[in-house]
C-alpha cells in the first residue's frame, strides 16, 4: 500500500501525499531519502515524521515537510548547539519551539540525541529556524494541509 508520499535528498522535501521528485514511502512507516522517516497507523491517520537536526552540518534533513492537519514533526538532534524554533530571519513568532513549545529564547540550543515532537493542530506554511545558524541557512519549513 503505498501513502503517496516523497522525499528528495539531503535538505529536501518531503510531502505525506501528493509526491515529489525522489524516493516514495511504503507502507505505515518506512525510510524515505535524505534520512527522513514516516511512522503512523491506520491510512488517513495521524503521521509522525522525523526531520533529523545537523545530520548533514548546519541544516534540517528534509528542510520542507507537507504533513496534515493532525499529524507529528520529531525533531532528532545529530550534532550540538542547535535550535527549531518557529519564525522567520531569526525571530521568533511562538507558533512552536524546542524544548516545550514556551521557552523560545534565541540562546536555547540543544545537543545530540535531544528530541523534541509538535502536533499540528491548523492549516499554513509554517517557517522555523536554528537559532544559532539561521544566517548560514539552517532554516525549514513545515506546511500543514
Amino acid at each position: 500500500m503505498s501513502m503517496g508520499g516523497a522525499a528528495s535528498g539531503s535538505g529536501g522535501t518531503i510531502s505525506a501525499w501528493g509526491g515529489t521528485s525522489g524516493g516514495g514511502v511504503t507502507g505505515g512507516g518506512g525510510a524515505l531519502s535524505g534520512g527522513a522517516t514516516a511512522s503512523g497507523g491506520a491510512p488517513g491517520g495521524p503521521t509522525t515524521y522525523t526531520v533529523y537536526v545537523a545530520q548533514l552540518g548546519d541544516r534540517y534533513t528534509p528542510s520542507t515537510i507537507t504533513i496534515r492537519v493532525g499529524d507529528t514533526v520529531h525533531w532528532v538532534w545529530v550534532g550540538n548547539g542547535h535550535s527549531v524554533t518557529s519564525g522567520v530571519n531569526g525571530i521568533a513568532d511562538g507558533i512552536f519551539c524546542a524544548p516545550n513549545d514556551s521557552a523560545c529564547s534565541p540562546g536555547v540550543t540543544f545537543d545530540t540525541g535531544f528530541t523534541y515532537d509538535h502536533t499540528f493542530t491548523s492549516t499554513g506554511a509554517l517557517p522555523y529556524f536554528c537559532t544559532q545558524h539561521w544566517v548560514d541557512g539552517m532554516t525549514g519549513t513545515v506546511t500543514v494541509q
